[in-house]
């Protein structure tokens, strides 16, 4: 996460690196959130925090700041860009190709293709893919 000013949440610059943003957001609860965050964005930082707590199992402060690490760097990365986010089944895909692409080990193609239940073509498309993008630096 880039420490260059970034994006406010709506639309306006502001001088704050994601360090001081966190370390603001350290005092605010949920509901305080509400009154000064647009909804949208209160509730990515409500979606995060739940599942922190229910895949790590991570509460109180912890929980905090990691959600609004999270949020920070979504609004540092994506503020003031429109964008589409994929359903289910693209997104689904897209994770899928994350897990063939860090799994892959340059000889176990059709170990994977048995594992994601799908077939050699489409793990060499995946790996691709993924490939391509880091080379790009996109992801």
């Amino acid at each position: 996460m880039s420490e260059s000013n970034q994006q406010d949440f709506f639309g306006d610059q502001i001088e704050a690196t994601t360090k001081q943003v966190l370390a603001a957001i350290d005092g605010l609860e949920s509901a305080d959130m509400k009154k000064i965050y647009a909804q949208r964005l209160v509730e990515i930082y409500e979606l995060h925090a739940h599942v922190i707590q229910q895949v790590a199992g991570i509460t109180g402060a912890e929980n905090h700041k990691l959600s609004a690490a999270l949020v920070a760097s979504i609004g540092n990365y994506f503020g003031g860009v429109s964008f589409y986010l994929p359903h289910n089944d693209k997104l689904d895909r897209f994770i899928r190709d994350v897990q063939i692409y860090k799994a892959f080990d340059g000889d176990n193609v059709t170990e994977l293709a048995k594992k994601f239940r799908v077939s050699q073509q489409t793990i060499y498309t995946a790996i691709a893919k993924q490939r391509d993008l880091r080379q790009k630096k996109l992801f």
